[in-house]
């Protein structure tokens, strides 16, 4: 049930057309298609060979390459839109879980887009930005300097230093072969919008299912983030993963978060959703 209390910042809905290969490294063979389909409109894109295992220099191979849009409506108080953001992004399945990531923002207030490329070896998770334009302190349009931001490196498995629209695709594609691998992974509120600086997204477990009759790979037909009241406490020690927040104000900011969760009425406080509208397969 969901409680009175609720923690739901934005809406994600993501659309896209997927060719999953049945592959025997590298040459590509007969596979089958899946389509996963939410508001946004399924944008038609299918990949062989994946481009990130070229770029690699053939030490990544993709077994399969999905593309596709993901379309964030920032929420306020009341349901009111905020902002809508676009994604589009390009993800790639490897050996032993191993996955990458293109992930390009369009920015329309500027005109100009920002591309990540997010990379999982099966320890770590490594990334790093670039962008044809660069901005002044004061968003003013620097010509002809293109802006790359220093590579940097997300321990664990879990993408908590990104966005939650990267979390999204990180539910759709890496969380069902998990949890059908393993059950009872404790995963953190990906949903969350910077999970490596909110202890709530540590309090959480996953109440999931997965689609009936599919995989492999499998695929996450529904999950809650739900507040585990016993996870909850205002010492931030209890939450290695968090960094520790810049000043006291932040600080004091994080606690009441934790204050008013403990406070909520109901046994169950779920704070993220995801939901997967629908799935066709096609033979081939």
């Amino acid at each position: 049930m969901i409680a009175d209390t609720t923690f739901l910042s934005d809406l994600m809905t993501l659309g896209a057309t997927l060719l999953l290969l049945a592959r025997s490294r590298p040459a590509a063979s007969a596979g089958r298609r899946l389509l996963l389909a939410g508001i946004v409109g399924a944008v038609p894109l299918a990949y062989g060979h994946s481009a990130l295992a070229e770029d690699s220099g053939g030490a990544f191979v993709a077994h399969y390459t999905a593309g596709g849009t993901v379309e964030q409506r920032v929420l306020m108080q009341g349901g009111r839109v905020h902002s809508t953001n676009t994604f589009a992004f390009r993800f790639s399945e490897g050996d032993a879980g191993t996955w990458q990531l293109v992930w390009t923002a369009f920015l329309a207030q500027w005109k100009c887009a920002s591309t990540e490329r997010i990379a999982y070896n099966g320890t770590d998770i490594f990334s790093a930005v670039y962008s044809d334009e660069r901005f002044d302190r004061n968003m003013r349009l620097v010509p002809n300097r293109p802006y790359q931001m220093p590579a940097r490196v997300c321990r664990g498995p879990y993408p908590v230093d990104h966005s939650s629209t990267v979390g999204l695709v990180w539910l759709a594609f890496v969380a069902g072969p998990l949890l059908a691998r393993s059950p009872s992974l404790q995963i953190p509120d990906l949903l969350a919008s910077s999970a490596r600086d909110e202890p709530l997204a540590w309090a959480c477990r996953l109440d999931y299912r997965l689609q009936p009759g599919t995989g492999p790979p499998a695929e996450l037909a529904s999950g809650r983030f739900v507040i585990v009241k016993a996870r909850l406490s205002e010492d931030l020690l209890a939450y290695p993963q968090v960094d520790e927040p810049p000043d006291a104000e932040s600080l004091l900011a994080l606690r009441n978060q934790i204050r008013l969760a403990r406070a909520a009425s109901g046994k169950s406080l779920v704070r993220s959703i995801y939901h997967l509208d629908e799935t066709m397969r096609f033979p081939g």
